[in-house]
């Protein structure tokens, strides 16, 4: 997996910085194997087995992936003509300084990778972008900076993330 990766590094380096000689492919390799080093000495926790992955039935998890983006793409437009219709919006109620607010949302009991995939969801959608996390009381809480908290209240932002994460665990099987 460590060579596989280097390569694919190396060959990134390659095309990024336009250059197909030799002499590239061996600084990439350098470079490649040198980052791979680094996050391999830095993350000293690996994953035990509850939080990794497992495919027990591919076909179900391979048919839930495909709705989770169809759902987030679904979820990106229409945040982005309300993220439209509140900028060009000339009535002073609706204006963005207005609307904006941070929503605390609870993380229970979630995974690493559930809650990084589910605050990646939440950031690409315009209008909503996660701010912080932090323990309150001992669980985990997301904040969410929302533009417009009427159309978005956090009693939605809250059901959708309940949703969102419930549905990445039976993706990954967890």
């Amino acid at each position: 997996m460590f060579v596989f990766a280097t390569l694919a590094l190396a060959s990134a380096w390659m095309v990024f910085s336009r250059q197909f000689t030799l002499g590239a492919f061996v600084v990439g390799i350098a470079l490649g194997a040198g980052i791979l080093l680094l996050i391999r000495a830095n993350t000293s926790k690996t994953p035990d087995d509850q939080t990794r992955p497992k495919f027990t039935n591919p076909l179900k998890q391979l048919g839930l992936l495909v709705f989770y983006f169809a759902r987030l793409t679904w979820d990106i437009v229409l945040s982005g003509f309300e993220v439209a219709r509140l900028a060009l919006s000339t009535d002073p109620k609706t204006s963005l300084a207005t609307q904006m607010s941070l929503i605390s949302t609870q993380d229970e009991g979630n995974s690493v990778l559930v809650s990084a995939l589910s605050a990646h969801a939440i950031t690409i959608t315009p209008g909503s972008l996660v701010v912080d996390y932090e323990k309150i009381d001992g669980q985990e809480h997301m904040r969410v900076h929302v533009l417009n908290s009427k159309t978005t209240p956090e009693e939605r932002l809250i059901a959708d993330q309940t949703k969102r994460a419930a549905l990445l665990k039976r993706i990954l099987g967890l």
